[in-house]
């Protein structure tokens, strides 16, 4: 009988560990899928984040590229009409290019300031410093600017039928100008996809 009762308690002791391990193997089973979901909720909206972050930064330097090509083009076809002399093709240029300045008036600052958060500050002066500082030259809006101004007086020259020295000078200081201003700008559009993409993989080994 004895021996009996033995068996019944060492049975007994079984069924209570074997319960206990079930219900151990629950907990901490539910608590490690609880948290891989948790982890995973995390790496999801941190993927989000960065997916956003980066098509954010290049749908802006993909609209700050537009605007510089398509400004700096009209004012490439300003120059080759007052080359040619034609004063109807001039005012026709002339008037399509005053619609760019218009764009790139109201977008300038704005294009600046998210340069700036999405790229970093001296991508963002090189784009755009002190508007009404025209002694630094090392940025792409000041080139805009001294280059507009000189193809203008040249327009006007030529449409007043000045002197062929005054022409010669405005037409030179455009010429000089021009380059310069495409000779910058084509290295701030390099220095700006270099820029993104190393963004692009500190944001992805960030991630990872």
């Amino acid at each position: 009988m004895k021996f009996l009762k033995i068996l019944k308690i060492i049975d007994s002791s079984k069924i209570v560990l074997i319960v206990l391990g079930f219900l151990l193997t629950t907990v901490i089973g539910e608590r490690l899928v609880n948290t891989y979901q948790e982890e995973s909720w995390k790496r999801d909206v941190k993927y989000e984040f960065l997916r956003q972050e980066i098509e954010e930064t290049r749908k802006v330097l993909d609209d700050v590229i537009f605007q510089i090509e398509n400004r700096r083009h009209m004012l490439q076809k300003v120059y080759w009409a007052l080359e040619i002399g034609d004063k109807k093709e001039i005012n026709e240029c002339w008037n399509n290019y005053t619609k760019t300045i218009d764009d790139w008036n109201i977008n300038n600052v704005i294009y600046k300031n998210k340069i700036r958060r999405l790229i970093g500050e001296e991508l963002a002066n090189e784009f755009l410093d002190n508007e009404k500082n025209l002694d630094n030259r090392n940025n792409v809006h000041t080139l805009f600017v001294l280059t507009h101004n000189d193809l203008r007086k040249w327009k006007e020259s030529f449409l007043e039928n000045e002197s062929k020295d005054k022409l010669r000078e405005f037409e030179k200081n455009t010429h000089d100008n021009l380059r310069e201003l495409a000779i910058f700008s084509d290295d701030f559009i390099n220095k700006a996809y270099l820029l993104f993409i190393q963004k692009y993989k500190t944001l992805e080994n960030n991630f990872e």
